[in-house]
């Protein structure tokens, strides 16, 4: 005992188990090709949205170097009246002026 039974094929269990086999692998193979068409229009669907989204990003950019650019241009403006004026040229042949921590606390200390 324990063996698979045999069926013969003039047996109404067998029709009825080949009918039901052959049903379920129409069933999967319809199955897939859903599947398959479904994958397809979802993957459109991501790309579509992969370049809106690259699209947006690069008007945001532009947006943003836009704005940069002119507060780089505001504040500028804020600042110049602030800079000091230009030193004086030197006459050729002398030494430029070295600024260090030295000089400037030395410079500081003969101040009034």
């Amino acid at each position: 005992g324990g063996g698979v039974p045999m069926v013969k094929v003039g047996n109404p269990a067998f029709v009825c188990r080949e009918k039901r086999l052959e049903n379920q692998k129409n069933f999967l193979a319809s199955r897939k090709v859903r599947h398959d068409a479904a994958l397809e229009e979802f993957q459109r669907a991501v790309d579509v949205l992969s370049e809106e989204c690259q699209q947006e990003v690069e008007a945001a950019t532009t947006r943003v170097k836009k704005d940069l650019e002119a507060k780089v241009v505001e504040s500028n403006a804020i600042l110049e009246p602030l800079e000091p004026p230009p030193l004086p040229e030197r006459p050729e042949g002398e030494e430029p002026l070295v600024l260090d921590e030295t000089t400037l606390l030395d410079e500081l200390h003969d101040l009034p």
